[in-house]
């Protein structure tokens, strides 16, 4: 898939319009999985999790009388360190009846492991989905594709935040955050641009 220059240049303009606020909720989570906050004040002060998963479009997905048990598992959940659980973990939400209609809801799984993993895991949607052409529900499957996008265009994907990458520095000094922050420009930008193409298709 080549990379057009327009939707690359609109691309950029989501990732900086949001690259802060995301790094926020990233930051909140790790407060919470410290313990350094309650799981009162995280579900409902802001950039917590209330916020993050109506913000992420995901708050349909959980029951609503079960959002502080999901926050409770998630935090307690050995699975969340493995950035090849997001599967598994949503089939173990599904089982304990955390998600809406007891349906596995992967989408919602991936942006769990988001808030954990954010160099890791690059959360997946109806629209990145469609960009990469995947009709299944495995984030397996949607990590290799990602990842073959990726290696196939990481060249580009480098030259296009060469041009903004001093305004993201400058932006990730704001927040108390330790990653691969390298890794996780690429991967925000890749998921802008494949969810920016796949709105399109």
């Amino acid at each position: 898939m080549e990379i057009k220059n327009l939707e690359a240049i609109e691309s950029l303009g989501h990732l900086l319009a949001y690259y802060k606020s995301d790094l926020e909720y990233i930051a909140k989570f790790k407060l919470f999985k410290n313990n350094e906050i309650t799981a009162e004040k995280y579900l409902t002060e802001n950039k917590g999790f209330q916020k993050f998963i109506n913000e992420f479009k995901v708050a349909r997905n959980i029951r609503k009388e079960r959002v502080r048990d999901l926050m409770i598992f998630i935090k307690d959940s050995k699975l969340m360190e493995d950035n090849g659980a997001v599967d598994a973990f949503a089939e173990e939400i599904k089982s304990l009846k955390l998600t809406q209609e007891d349906k596995i809801m992967t989408v919602l799984a991936s942006k769990i492991f988001f808030l954990n993993q954010p160099d890791k895991i690059i959360p997946m949607d109806k629209f990145n989905k469609k960009t990469l052409g995947l009709k299944g529900n495995k984030y397996n499957e949607f990590k290799i594709r990602i990842n073959e996008f990726i290696n196939k265009n990481s060249e580009i994907l480098s030259a296009y935040l060469d041009n903004v990458s001093n305004y993201l520095v400058e932006i990730e000094k704001s927040v108390n955050i330790k990653m691969d922050f390298e890794k996780y420009r690429i991967n925000r930008f890749t998921d802008k641009y494949l969810w920016a193409k796949g709105r399109e298709l």
